[in-house]
């Protein structure tokens, strides 16, 4: 069997699905950054993670993310607090300034 017909093969089996991105090199850099961080398998494995809010095995990446982006949230939108709620729990976040 020749690699294109393997390969043709698997790709009938594979659920997943190719996506190009461009990035500057700062975006890279903090990708890789993240994958070091989190333990990933690469790039695509922490973007899943990312998407699916799935941890991993390391889940302090996801802390540290969460608190960087919350941070955006609120620059953005000038709030100080947020609060949302899943079926168990309620969730808030504050913004306090430093004394």
């Amino acid at each position: 069997m020749t690699d294109a017909v393997r390969q043709a093969k698997w790709r009938e089996r594979d659920t997943k699905h190719l996506v190009q991105v461009r990035l500057t090199p700062e975006a890279v850099e903090r990708l890789d950054k993240l994958v070091r961080r989190a333990g990933a398998s690469g790039r695509a494995e922490l973007i899943q993670r990312l998407l699916m809010a799935d941890a991993g095995p390391s889940p302090s990446w996801v802390q540290n993310e969460s608190v960087r982006l919350a941070r955006a949230w609120f620059r953005a939108t000038g709030q100080r607090s947020y609060s949302m709620q899943d079926e168990e729990f309620v969730y808030e976040v504050f913004a306090y300034t430093r004394r």
